[in-house]
C-alpha cells in the first residue's frame, strides 16, 4: 500500500513540475550584456600545452558565437606570452605534427571572424623561438605586458588564460 501512495506522489510531482520544465528559456546573458554592444576583451594566453591552448581557443570561438547570438559584435585579441610564443612557432618541440595542424586551422578560423593575435618578442628570445617561424597570422609585438597595459586602459575587459 506503501508502495503505491509512493508512486503516485512521484507521479503527481513529476506531473506538476513537467510544465515548468517546459517553460524555462534557454541559458543567456541577457543581464551582462544588457546595453552592450560590443564585447572587447583581451585574452592573456601563457600556456606551455598544444592542446590546452587549443581546448581554450575553441572556448574563445564558442564565445565569439555567443556574443553574436545576443546582438553583441565580439572585439577580441589573444596576446600571447611565456611559453605560449613557443606553441604557435613551427617546429615547435612542444607540437605534434597534428597539433601543429589544429593550432594553424584554429587561428585562421578565429582570425576569419575578427580575433587578433600577438605574440610577445620578449618571449620570443627567451625562449630562443625565430619569430619567422610564427604560425599565419601570429603579429609579432614588442611586449605582451606593454600591450595588455594599453588594451586594458583602452577598456579591454582582461581575461587570464594560464
Amino acid at each position: 500500500m506503501s508502495r503505491i501512495i509512493m508512486c503516485l506522489l512521484v507521479l503527481v510531482c513529476v506531473t506538476i513540475s513537467t510544465p515548468a520544465l517546459a517553460t524555462q528559456k534557454a541559458p543567456n546573458d541577457h543581464r551582462a550584456l544588457a546595453g552592450m554592444t560590443t564585447g572587447k576583451a583581451v585574452f592573456d594566453v601563457n600556456i606551455s600545452s598544444a592542446q590546452s591552448m587549443l581546448m581554450f581557443f575553441n572556448v574563445i570561438e564558442k564565445t565569439v558565437v555567443t556574443l553574436k547570438d545576443q546582438g553583441v559584435k565580439p572585439d577580441f585579441i589573444i596576446t600571447l606570452r611565456g611559453a605560449a610564443v613557443s606553441i604557435v612557432s613551427k617546429d615547435s618541440e612542444f607540437n605534434s605534427e597534428e597539433d601543429e595542424t589544429a593550432l594553424i586551422k584554429k587561428i585562421t578560423a578565429l582570425k576569419q571572424q575578427g580575433v587578433y593575435f600577438e605574440a610577445c618578442n620578449v618571449a620570443a628570445d627567451l625562449f630562443a623561438v625565430d619569430t619567422a617561424d610564427l604560425f599565419p597570422g601570429v603579429v609579432l609585438v614588442g611586449n605582451t605586458f606593454a600591450s595588455l597595459i594599453g588594451y586594458q586602459n583602452q577598456g579591454y575587459a582582461l581575461i587570464p588564460l594560464y
